[in-house]
C-alpha cells in the first residue's frame, strides 16, 4: 500500500520536476543565447561554432535549473494534491504526513546529487571545451572581442574603444607600455582591424592620425611625444584568448579550488609576516630618531623646527606601512565559489524541505498557487545570493555566511510553515 503511494507521489513530483525544469532550463538558454550567440551572429561567425558554444554551456545551465525546479516541482506536485483532497484523503486512511514527505525527500537528495555532479564535474570540462571554440573562433575573427564603447584588457594593455562600423573603429585609445617599460598611450582618430599576413597569430590594428605619449618612469618631467599620420599596432592572439576565457574558481572542481585556496592563503600569510617586519623596522627607526632629535634639540635648542619636520616624514612613512594592507579579494572569490558549490546543490533538499508544509497550504488552483509561491522563493533565494557573494566582495566578511545564509532562511521558513501547518 505504502509503496504505491510513494510511487504515485513521485510520480506527481517528477512530472512537475521535468515541466519546471525545462522551464527554467529555457529562461537560463535564452539567457546565455542572448549573451554569447548573438554577440557572436552580429560578427558573422559559423552557425556550428556558435551551436557548440551554447552546447557546452549546457552544464552551467543545467546546474542552475535543477535546484530552482525541484522547489518549483515539489510545491505544484503537493499543492496539486492539497487542493484535490488527497493527502486530507491519506491521512483519513491512517498514512501519516512523514510518509508521504519520504518520496520528496528520497527525490531531493538524488538531486542535489546530480546538480553537484553537473557543476563540479561536467562544468570544468565543459568549459575547457567552450575555451577551445572560443579561441577559435578568435583566430579566425578576431573582430568578435571588440565592442563599441568598451574597454578591453589584456596581459600589458588596455584598448578603449569608440563607435564600431564593421572593422574600424572610431576614436580609439590604447594604453600600455614601451619595451623599455615606459607608460605610453596613443590615440588615433580611428583604427581598422586586420590580419596579418606576416606572422601568424597576430592581428594588426591600422592607426590613423596617430598621437602617442610616452612617460619615463622615475622621471615626471621627462616627456616624449610621438605624431604620424598612420601607425602599425599588433597584438598576439594569445594575450586575446587567455585574458577572455581564462578559467576560474567557477569553472574548476571543488577539490581544484580548495587546494587554490590553500596556496593563496599561504601566499597571504607570507605576505602578513613581511609586512609585519616592515612595520618592526620603522617602528624602531622611527623610536631611534625620536631619541636622537631629542639629544639634538638638548644641544641646539634652535634645530627644533628641522628635526621635527624630519621625525615628522619618517612618522609619516610608518604610517603609511602601518596602513598597508594584503588584498584578499581573490582568497574570497574563491572561498565563495568552492561554498557555492556545495549551498546551491543542497538547495534541493532545503526547497523540498520548504515546498511541503506550503503546498500544504493550497485550497484551490493547486499547481498555480505553488508555481507562483516557487517563484517568488526562487527570487528571494537569489536575491540574498548575489547581495550576498557582492557585500562578501566588498566589507571582507566570512564567505560561508553569505552563501548559506539562503539555505538557512529556506530552512528557517520550512520550519515555520510546518509548526504552523501543524497547529491547524
Amino acid at each position: 500500500m505504502l509503496g504505491i503511494i510513494s510511487r504515485y507521489v513521485m510520480r506527481e513530483f517528477l512530472f512537475t520536476f521535468l515541466v519546471s525544469f525545462c522551464f527554467f532550463f529555457i529562461v537560463f538558454f535564452i539567457n546565455i543565447l542572448l549573451v554569447t550567440a548573438e554577440e557572436v551572429f552580429t560578427k558573422q561567425v559559423p552557425t556550428a561554432e556558435v551551436a557548440r558554444l551554447v552546447l557546452f554551456a549546457f552544464p552551467l545551465i543545467i546546474s542552475y535549473s535543477l535546484p530552482f525546479a525541484t522547489l518549483l516541482g515539489a510545491l505544484m506536485a503537493v499543492s496539486r494534491l492539497s487542493a484535490d483532497n488527497e493527502i486530507i484523503a491519506l491521512m483519513a486512511a491512517g498514512i501519516p504526513l512523514r510518509r508521504l514527505f519520504l518520496p520528496l525527500a528520497a527525490g531531493g537528495v538524488l538531486l542535489s546529487a546530480l546538480s553537484f555532479a553537473s557543476n563540479d564535474l561536467l562544468l570544468p570540462a565543459s568549459t575547457i571545451e567552450f575555451s577551445k571554440v572560443y579561441r577559435r573562433i578568435i583566430y579566425t575573427n578576431p573582430a568578435v572581442e571588440l565592442e563599441p564603447f568598451s574597454v578591453k584588457r589584456f596581459p600589458g594593455t588596455a584598448i578603449v574603444t569608440g563607435d564600431l562600423n564593421g572593422a574600424t573603429i572610431d576614436a580609439p585609445l590604447i594604453i600600455d607600455r614601451t619595451d623599455a617599460g615606459e607608460s605610453r598611450v596613443i590615440t588615433a582618430r580611428s583604427a581598422t582591424l586586420t590580419g596579418s599576413g606576416a606572422q601568424a597569430g597576430v592581428i594588426s590594428l591600422h592607426l590613423r592620425d596617430v598621437f602617442a605619449h610616452i612617460a619615463a618612469d622615475g622621471r615626471p618631467d621627462t616627456h616624449e611625444y610621438l605624431r604620424a599620420s598612420s601607425m602599425e599596432y599588433n597584438i598576439l592572439l594569445r594575450d586575446i584568448s587567455s585574458s577572455m576565457v581564462a578559467i576560474g574558481p567557477r569553472e574548476m572542481s571543488s577539490i581544484d579550488v580548495w587546494r587554490e585556496i590553500q596556496r593563496m592563503r599561504e601566499r597571504l600569510q607570507s605576505d602578513d609576516l613581511r609586512r609585519m617586519e616592515e612595520i618592526s623596522v620603522e617602528r624602531y627607526r622611527l623610536l631611534r630618531e625620536i631619541v636622537a632629535a631629542e639629544a639634538v634639540v638638548a644641544a641646539d635648542p634652535g634645530r627644533l623646527d628641522d628635526e621635527r619636520d624630519r621625525v615628522g616624514e619618517i612618522a609619516a612613512r610608518f604610517e603609511r606601512v602601518a596602513r598597508r594592507t594584503v588584498s584578499k579579494r581573490d582568497l574570497v572569490n574563491y572561498e565563495l565559489e568552492f561554498h557555492k558549490k556545495f549551498a546551491i546543490p543542497l538547495a534541493c533538499l532545503a526547497f523540498v524541505g520548504l515546498a511541503f508544509p506550503s503546498g500544504l497550504l493550497a485550497r484551490r488552483s493547486g499547481r498555480t498557487f505553488g508555481f507562483i509561491v516557487g517563484v517568488a522563493v526562487c527570487f528571494l533565494y537569489w536575491t540574498l545570493l548575489f547581495f550576498g557573494q557582492t557585500g562578501a566582495l566588498r566589507t571582507g566578511i566570512d564567505p560561508a555566511v553569505p552563501i548559506w545564509l539562503p539555505n538557512g532562511v529556506v530552512l528557517t521558513a520550512a520550519g515555520v510553515i510546518a509548526v504552523l501547518v501543524r497547529s491547524r
